[in-house]
């Protein structure tokens, strides 16, 4: 064999002397290695499939039998036991409706870990929690199911409930303009929680949550009867319902003035990870629950590198 040349692609081309015969060298290694890297460029980018056969020479069908052996190899599994962790910020984002849920952890930098449940609930939280054997500070919105897990799991750790759910779960009941004057004031209130930084200011924010709730503790105390049959309800239900939101929440709404490296939110999470896997799950809909577990391994395997905090509040 010599060397006769390069192919269209640029490949050395070697000819036998004897056959007269021409080919290349390929080894299938190399070849499955690139194809793996085509093919978590292609689910986790924001290229379309055509786009990336045409940059290597290929039809899209061409791509599509390529790349079908990698939708059924075995999945990357992430850390199943983790010595330490100062920080860990948790929450889960579904890709199919309200089923088959993702758990994920997240230190701050990068994400730690990562399971897959039919939904949200405290065995799945349980059986995640348990791979971290030491968490200082978890950083978690206010979901039943992790809230029961965190105090099985990690009774020591100090919990900071994310701001940002708080005000939502409010903004959700009563509203931005609420009609009642009770409303209008926790929804003020509930703003100005993001102007609080120290320990005084804090304070200062937990009495004035207390003093609204007995200013208007008779308000909230009203009823509705029905005359048909005579079972009655709290007239204001939903207003009830934020006041019981925030008082279950405040224990752990300011852990991070005291812990000066633990943000007050879980942003990084629902901003920087589940908000841009609920994308890819878009741009390529169709997929089934099995095929969606493999795109979130390669995108949240993509996402366990080391990289520093941006904008985290």
């Amino acid at each position: 064999m010599h060397k006769r040349g390069q192919t269209a692609a640029g490949t050395q081309r070697w000819r036998c002397s004897v056959c007269q015969t021409s080919t290349v060298k390929t080894r299938a290694d190399t070849k499955k290695s690139h194809l793996r890297k085509w093919f978590v460029r292609w689910i986790t980018g924001v290229r379309e499939l055509a786009a990336i056969a045409r940059l290597h020479g290929h039809s899209r069908r061409q791509m599509v039998r390529l790349f079908e052996p990698f939708w059924s190899e075995e999945p990357f599994k992430p850390p199943q036991s983790i010595d330490y962790e100062h920080l860990l910020i948790v929450d889960g984002v579904y890709l199919s409706g309200r089923t088959n849920a993702v758990l994920i952890g997240h230190s701050g930098t990068k994400v730690c870990s990562w399971d897959f449940a039919e939904r949200e609930c405290v065995e799945a939280w349980c059986n995640f929690l348990s791979r971290f054997q030491t968490v200082e500070v978890i950083v978690m919105d206010g979901q039943k199911g992790l809230a029961e897990a965190v105090s099985r799991h990690c009774p020591e750790a100090r919990i900071q409930r994310c701001l940002a759910h708080i005000e939502r779960f409010v903004r959700s009941h009563i509203s931005t303009r609420p009609k009642t004057l009770a409303g209008l004031e926790l929804w003020r209130l509930t703003r100005s929680v993001w102007q609080v930084q120290t320990l005084s200011e804090a304070r200062q924010w937990t009495e004035a949550f207390y003093a609204w709730n007995n200013r208007h503790d008779s308000f909230l105390k009203e009823r509705s009867y029905s005359a048909e049959t005579g079972r009655w309800w709290y007239t204001h239900r939903k207003l009830r319902a934020a006041r019981s939101h925030i008082t279950n929440a405040l224990p752990y709404m300011f852990t991070f003035i005291a812990i000066s490296d633990v943000p007050r939110t879980t942003n990084c999470v629902e901003g920087g990870i589940n908000s841009r896997l609920k994308e890819l799950i878009r741009r390529h809909r169709g997929l089934s629950s099995c095929r969606k577990r493999i795109l979130a391994t390669y995108f949240l395997r993509s996402r366990m590198g080391e990289k520093p905090p941006r904008n985290v509040t």
